[in-house]
C-alpha cells in the first residue's frame, strides 16, 4: 500500500518505484535457497550451532555473489560505500 501512495504522490509508473529493489529481492531469494539448502542437507548432521556458523558465511556470499552477478555496479556502490565508512578521517594539518 505505501508503495502505491508513493506512486501518486511522485507520479511515476509503479515498476520505476519498484525496480530498484529488484536485484536486492532476487539476491535475498537466492540467498534463503542456499540457506535452505544447507539446513535441509545438514539436519541432523551437525549441531543448531555448527550449522548456523556454516550458514551465515554461505548465505552472505550466496548474497553479495548474486548481487555481483546481477548488477555489478551495485556491488562497487556498495564497496565504495564501506570503504568511505570505514576509512578513519583525516584530520587537517597544521
Amino acid at each position: 500500500m505505501p508503495v502505491l501512495l508513493l506512486q501518486r504522490i511522485l507520479r511515476v509508473r509503479l515498476a520505476e518505484v519498484l525496480k530498484p529493489a529488484l536485484v536486492p529481492a532476487a539476491a535475498t531469494l537466492v540467498m534463503s535457497a542456499a540457506v535452505a539448502g544447507l539446513a535441509w542437507n545438514l539436519d541432523g548432521v551437525v549441531s543448531d550451532l555448527q550449522l548456523l556458523s556454516i550458514a551465515v558465511p554461505a548465505g552472505a556470499l550466496a548474497y553479495v555473489t548474486a548481487i555481483a552477478l546481477l548488477s555489478p555496479e551495485l556491488l562497487r556502490t556498495a564497496a565504495g560505500t564501506i570503504r568511505i565508512m570505514v576509512m578513519p578521517a583525516r584530520l587537517p594539518e597544521r
